[in-house]
């Protein structure tokens, strides 16, 4: 039996489903979400569910644990290189950016991940 998760075309379907429903909520009720969110931000965590779900092998690997350190590894260069050229680290500003960037890597992540499984190079 094959889980909705590992099938690339529902997580496109749930991805645009949770868009669609982060979109109507920040219109509707703007007090629950802040205005700096936006729904890439929230869709992100789908997509690295999904990128699990879609890497996942008969052996139970993930490319998961990878993205989480290249994350840990992006945010300590990016501390000290804000540290070294600002000369401060204000969390607010460090925090977005650095959310910001992970956003796009999960983006290019999982885009060539469905690319990947379309083509049949991923089983």
């Amino acid at each position: 039996m094959v889980s909705i998760l590992s099938v690339w075309y529902y997580q496109l379907l749930i991805l645009a489903v949770v868009w669609i429903l982060v979109s109507l909520v920040k219109k509707k009720f703007p007090r629950i979400l802040p205005q700096k969110i936006l729904p890439i931000d929230i869709v992100t965590f789908f997509m690295f569910i999904g990128a699990h779900f879609l890497t996942l092998n008969k052996s139970g690997n993930s490319i998961v644990p990878y993205i989480l350190l290249g994350m840990a590894v992006w945010g300590i260069i990016m501390t000290f290189a804000h540290g070294f050229v600002k000369g401060e680290l204000i969390y607010s500003a460090f925090f977005l950016r650095y959310w910001r960037f992970v956003d796009l890597a999960i983006i290019i992540i999982y885009c060539g991940l469905i690319i990947f499984k379309i083509t049949g190079r991923i089983y």
